[in-house]
């Protein structure tokens, strides 16, 4: 994931959550029912940040994989190239 896509994402997330808690603090609930509710949030959030790190883990592997394949590639072939030159 690119540098500018991690801060989207940051930001994205921030947002929900600031969005979430602006918004239950403004509706009219009880302390009880405002913590719940809070808490709920809060338990949503974490699985989601959670879910979206472990999606990024495995992509970041992934891309770790096909980039390890072109680079051995790549050196196979130049090195087949040197050995042709070198005959």
């Amino acid at each position: 994931m690119s540098k500018a896509a991690g801060s989207f994402a940051f930001g994205f997330f921030a947002g929900a959550v600031l969005g979430a808690m602006g918004a239950l603090v403004i509706a009219p609930m009880s302390g009880r029912r405002l913590r719940r509710e809070l808490s709920r949030e809060g338990r949503r959030l974490s699985q989601r940040v959670s879910d979206t790190a472990e999606e990024l883990k495995d992509k970041t592997s992934d891309v770790c994989e096909s980039a390890a394949e072109v680079a051995s590639d790549a050196a196979q072939s130049l090195n087949r190239a040197a050995h042709s030159l070198a005959r």
